[in-house]
């Protein structure tokens, strides 16, 4: 029982990092769309 406490503590760290790094992912590519980036509009 221990053991799958200590799993599921250690995936919901894995997790909360996970969706700390999406944000700042996104908040990085909103600061991105902002800057016209012509490379992107020729695709």
């Amino acid at each position: 029982m221990a053991e799958g406490y200590l799993v599921s503590k250690k995936y919901h760290e894995i997790s909360v990092l996970a969706s700390e790094t999406a944000r700042q992912v996104s908040k990085k590519r909103e600061g991105m769309d902002k800057i016209p980036d012509y490379r992107r509009k020729a695709v």
